[in-house]
């Protein structure tokens, strides 16, 4: 199984290039935008930002699925270089190899404490570490190590991916979903992390959580240590969860501590979007098409309540399906927003809290198009101008040519 890049039959009907007025509440304006890519391959599934070479600029890592189809590009890993200045971006194919074919998510760590960044993607029958060479911009010096300890018959859709020091032993740890078994899972770090062979897994709960999809790593009690936040499509009692670090994470149980039941949620963010100084949820249902938040409740065991902050079901000629989401200040007026990427049609928005905040929420266009599927993006200030930026993996319909990975430049009044 691999993660949706489009809502299944998203042909695109008349309705759907409605881009202005309703079902939209902005002038049909994009935000500007500029591709980042050489077309490395086909399909980009996944992109996160990150100064891979050191040089202070932020540059962007994207994974692509490809085709094994004759004649056709394999997947890959891409580095996409910002030269001085920005406006000037340069690829590098870290990786090329059909072990992408169904990637689904990639991460950016220092796993072996040399200072440089490394890379992890989700290739849905393995994870794949990517040690980064001492130039990261020599592609061939790029070192693909397969962890074997995730590499398993029965192991078929690793959904998200990321790293964290969890036992406190040897270097970062890695923390993942498993979607068609429905496993949230760690591996703790040999010795030496640059090798396929050493790492140990270890379940963090492998009997209800069918459908893993999307987590976060963050200490959610203040006992410093980090725990996990997952959502599961297929555990209806409790499809988003987060999961108590234990004294000891190897050899005892993670409490499960249930946080809402928001049906068919999947992508999710942390952050304070209420103002109040404490780490709230946001969550998407591709399924119910909406987007929730939930403020931090005390305890913070308890459940967590929430409301819709986005509906596309109230308006008949609005059939977005919202697919990632993000939390970052996109106006800079000190409070947090909400960012979403959908699909039918291809689109971002972002949004602000009304004065009642459990009402909908303002919604402020990034970009709409038709003809394209996105995939799961990355925000972040990648210009340094103090704005915060998106950047979004881009399937086209019928030429994939233009598959890409493009940047929305936030233009100073969003």
């Amino acid at each position: 199984m691999t993660r949706r890049l489009r809502t299944a039959g998203a042909v695109m009907m008349p309705a759907l290039f409605i881009i202005s007025g309703c079902p939209f509440s902005e002038p049909a304006v994009n935000w500007p935008s500029e591709r980042l890519d050489t077309s490395p391959s086909t399909q980009p599934a996944a992109a996160r930002i990150g100064d891979i070479d050191g040089d202070g600029r932020k540059d962007v890592v994207s994974v692509w699925r490809g085709s094994t189809a004759d004649g056709a590009k394999p997947g890959a890993v891409a580095i996409h270089y910002q030269g001085a200045g920005g406006g000037s971006w340069n690829t590098v194919v870290a990786s090329a190899s059909t072990r992408y074919i169904n990637a689904n998510a990639v991460s950016i760590a220092d796993m072996n404490g040399d200072g440089r960044p490394d890379i992890l993607v989700a290739a849905a029958d393995r994870i794949t570490y990517l040690r980064s060479p001492p130039d990261p911009r020599i592609a061939a010096d790029w070192t693909a190590f397969d962890i074997a300890a995730s590499m398993n018959a029965t192991f078929k859709a690793w959904f998200d991916v990321a790293s964290a020091q969890i036992d406190g032993v040897d270097g970062r740890d890695i923390v993942a979903t498993l979607n068609d078994v429905g496993r949230l899972v760690w591996f703790a770090s040999p010795a030496n992390p640059d090798s396929a062979e050493g790492w140990t897994l270890h379940s963090i709960d492998s009997t209800t959580r069918s459908g893993a999809d999307s987590l976060v790593l963050v200490d959610m009690n203040g006992d410093g240590r980090l725990d996990v936040v997952c959502s599961a499509t297929g555990d209806t009692n409790g499809v988003i969860s987060w999961y108590e670090q234990p004294d000891d994470p190897a050899a005892g149980t993670w409490p499960k501590h249930i946080m809402t039941k928001f049906s068919g949620a999947t992508r999710l963010a942390l952050g304070d979007v209420d103002g109040d100084g404490t780490v709230d949820l946001v969550a998407v249902s591709p399924d119910r098409a909406q987007v929730a938040w939930f403020p931090r409740p005390s305890p913070v065991t308890a459940a967590w309540n929430g409301w819709v902050l986005a509906d596309y079901t109230k308006n008949q000629a609005d059939q977005r399906v919202p697919v990632d989401v993000a939390i970052a200040d996109m106006d800079n007026d000190g409070r947090n927003d909400v960012i979403v990427v959908g699909n039918n049609p291809a689109c971002v928005f972002w949004y602000t809290p009304r004065s009642n905040i459990k009402a909908a929420w303002a919604e402020h266009r990034v970009a709409a198009v038709a003809n394209v599927g996105y995939a799961l993006s990355a925000v972040d200030d990648t210009d340094g101008d103090g704005l915060v930026d998106v950047v979004v993996p881009v399937d086209h319909d019928s030429d994939s040519s233009l598959d890409r990975v493009e940047r929305f430049i936030n233009p100073g009044n969003p």
